[in-house]
């Protein structure tokens, strides 16, 4: 529960934020400024009401909370809603703790430097019958590579007790991508 109001917390503060920007933007008479930062906090709204209606409340709760604590860490996780979970997910929170441990993997192994800011490209879509859920991410130079296998070790087999799977990956062009398949209910 405490968690949650964090969230809560962190949402409201992000908000205030944004409303100071606006404020400033129109004390500043940048009235094409102010329109065009309206349209992204718009999308981005649009991006975080995708998530809200996901229809797994373990998943969204996962989602958020591990949102809040990367965020802690200076690294960013931007969502990609595909689809939605209405068809049903079997085991919801052994799939929700997966993803938060999936998405707390990434953060520690792309945390920022101080000032540079980093991301965590979260996605869920539905392909061949199943739900499929991926964080790409760029590992920092240094990074423990025993967390990512001591990691991936214990989110595979979470995943092998709801019948689901997990798969790890690196592109041509550095992004580490941890995928959790499960099949629709």
């Amino acid at each position: 529960m405490n968690d949650m109001i964090e969230v809560l917390r962190v949402q409201r503060h992000d908000f205030m934020n944004h409303l100071q920007v606006i404020l400033g933007l129109l004390q500043l008479q940048k009235y094409d400024r102010a329109a065009q930062y309206i349209k992204e906090v718009a999308a981005d709204m649009d991006r975080a009401g995708a998530l809200a209606r996901l229809g797994a409340p373990g998943v969204v709760s996962a989602v958020l909370l591990a949102e809040v604590a990367a965020g802690k860490q200076g690294v960013d996780i931007v969502k990609n809603i595909g689809t939605g979970l209405e068809k049903g997910l079997r085991h919801e929170m052994t799939v929700a703790e997966i993803i938060r441990e999936m998405l707390a993997l990434a953060a520690r192994l792309s945390q920022a430097e101080p000032c540079s800011g980093g991301s965590i490209d979260f996605e869920i879509t539905e392909k061949n019958g199943e739900y499929v859920f991926q964080a790409g991410f760029r590992v920092r130079k240094g990074a423990d590579s025993l967390a990512l296998v001591a990691g991936i070790t214990f989110m595979e087999e979470a995943a092998a007790k709801v019948q689901g799977r997990i798969v790890t990956g690196v592109s041509a062009d550095g992004i580490t991508a941890i995928t959790l398949s499960v099949p629709i209910n």
